[in-house]
């Protein structure tokens, strides 16, 4: 009779270490598909215009872990949009001027690029980082700032052909989405939670690219770091300044368009601890060694 009621006792103990505590973090998953795209595109900064050439990266599906604090009443979203570019590398023909000693006149040189773009570990990735929440009441639910900063990591390479030579290498880059054209867009991830269905799954909301109503652009801009990639000086004279970026209007690159589209209301469901499965599976065999006892 000890034994059993010990062992009773040691059971409920474990059972009860499975049940959710009130106050603890929670983490949750979501995988939708999304629709939207970031220009990944370059330009010889010293070329002449038309010296450049782009593709998109058209979005699949955006995958995000949430952590929530009902203490701390905060949350923070961790993700990864998976996409398709539209197109393998960029190609174009270039031509520089290049300035002649005397006796000797200035001389077109041309010179053909070829450049990959891609992201790195898969796709974009962003962390909002920890962010406060606040109750809504004219909705009836939970806001917090989603705003997307960096969008990941991005490698490159470049092969440059001129005057019978071939020069190539490699070049890393991080793209920030802020306003620059058009101070009023901005783009963010999920920033309005409903806790209906609270402990065991979120109701996400507001994912999108926000527009002012007098402007026609329906993008943000995601701007490089750093913006100029490799400067190749060729034995004749080719100099080729390889930025990053869409050509602003005086030849300078400040950035790529990124869009995309609200999926509507998206439900993330939590991540079961692996210490409470465990201890779980071990409460289940402990009941089983009880029954066992007791015929």
């Amino acid at each position: 009779m000890k034994i059993t009621k010990s062992l009773n006792i040691t059971i409920l103990a474990l059972i009860s270490l499975t049940l959710p505590m009130t106050g603890k973090s929670q983490v949750y998953t979501l995988s939708t598909p999304i629709s939207g795209s970031l220009t990944m595109s370059v330009q010889d900064l010293n070329s002449p215009a038309g010296s450049s050439g782009s593709f998109n990266y058209n979005f699949d599906t955006l995958t995000e872990t949430i952590y929530l604090n009902p203490v701390a009443q905060t949350i923070r979203e961790v993700g990864v949009i998976s996409g398709t570019p539209s197109a393998t590398q960029i190609s174009f023909q270039d031509n520089q001027q290049i300035a002649g000693v005397f006796p000797n006149p200035p001389q077109n040189i041309p010179g053909s690029v070829t450049v990959t773009l891609a992201p790195t570990g898969g796709g974009l990735s962003f962390d909002t980082g920890t962010q406060p929440v606040t109750w809504d009441s004219g909705i009836g639910a939970y806001t917090f700032n989603g705003d997307l900063g960096t969008i990941g990591s991005f490698a490159g390479s470049y092969s440059l052909n001129t005057g019978g030579q071939t020069y190539s290498g490699s070049f890393t880059y991080g793209l920030t989405v802020q306003a620059v054209r058009v101070p009023e867009n901005t783009s963010y991830t999920f920033n309005t939670v409903s806790t209906i269905n609270y402990p065991n799954s979120l109701t996400l909301s507001g994912l999108g690219t926000s527009l002012n109503a007098q402007q026609w652009n329906y993008w943000s801009l995601a701007t490089p770091s750093p913006s100029l990639v490799p400067d190749v000086v060729a034995n004749n004279g080719f100099d080729m300044e390889l930025g990053v970026g869409v050509a602003a209007q005086y030849g300078s690159a400040y950035g790529e368009e990124f869009q995309w589209n609200s999926p509507g209301t998206i439900t993330a469901t939590m991540v079961p601890e692996p210490a409470s499965v465990s201890l779980l599976a071990f409460g289940m065999f402990g009941i089983t060694l009880l029954r066992r006892h007791q015929r």
